[in-house]
């Protein structure tokens, strides 16, 4: 499993519960169209000047690198900032990307 961890904000003045629906709305529709495995959305709990990290999290999960291509791909061939892609980022600010892999168990 390849584990796609995005730390992100929004810009200041968006509506923060219809960009965060923006959000799962996307990631929803990649699920159901099997281009990711699964998704979560968290919302950090400490203060924000108690944390480096932004206050929103999506961990999103892939199978493998098959799976993990497609939807870059189909975004990139689509534009990055058209349609739903296009949509969720709108009012994005802050956008950290960290990668990781599931090791094998002991």
């Amino acid at each position: 499993m390849i584990h796609y961890n995005v730390w992100f904000s929004f810009k200041e003045g968006s509506a923060e519960q219809e960009s965060l629906a923006r959000v799962g709305r996307f990631l929803l529709d990649l699920k159901e169209r099997g281009q990711i495995f699964d998704f979560k959305l968290l919302r950090h709990r400490a203060d924000s000047g108690k944390t480096r990290l932004a206050p929103f999290h999506a961990q999103i999960v892939f199978a493998d690198q098959d799976q993990f291509g497609r939807p870059f791909q189909e975004v990139a061939a689509a534009g990055m900032r058209t349609g739903a892609h296009g949509l969720m980022i709108e009012n994005v600010d802050t956008f950290i990307v960290e990668i990781f892999e599931e090791l094998p168990r002991a």
